[in-house]
C-alpha cells in the first residue's frame, strides 16, 4: 500500500502533466509552471513555482475551522500559509476536484 507522501507525489505528477499539456498548447511561448510539495505539520502544501500556493492536503483527520477533514483532503488556499474551509475531493478517494490553476472552487 501506497504512502499518503506518496500519492501526493503521484497527484502532483499528474497535476503538472496536466499544467504542461495545457501550456504546450494554449501558452506554447511561456515558460511552464510546476507545481511542488513543502511538508508542514498539519498539511502538505503545494507550491505554484511562479511563487503561489495552488493548495494544500490534509496530513491526519481532524477538524479545521469547524469542519471535519481526513486524511488526502485537497483545499484550496486563503492565505500563503492557510486552507480555505471546505475540502474539494479527496486525493486517495480519487474524487478530488481541481483545474491547472489549483483547487475548484465549492458550488
Amino acid at each position: 500500500m501506497k504512502t499518503l507522501k506518496e500519492s501526493i507525489e503521484e497527484f502532483v505528477e499528474v497535476v503538472n502533466e496536466a499544467i504542461a499539456k495545457d501550456y504546450k498548447t494554449n501558452y506554447p511561448s511561456l515558460t511552464t509552471t510546476t507545481v511542488s510539495i513543502k511538508e508542514n505539520r498539519k498539511y502538505f502544501k503545494l507550491l505554484s513555482s511562479c511563487g503561489s500556493v495552488w493548495g494544500f492536503i490534509v496530513k491526519e483527520n481532524g477538524v479545521f475551522k469547524n469542519t471535519y477533514i481526513k486524511t488526502g483532503d485537497l483545499l484550496k488556499a486563503a492565505t500563503f500559509s492557510s486552507p480555505a474551509k471546505g475540502n474539494r475531493g479527496n486525493i486517495l478517494d480519487g474524487n478530488a476536484r481541481w483545474n491547472i490553476y489549483g483547487p475548484s472552487y465549492n458550488n
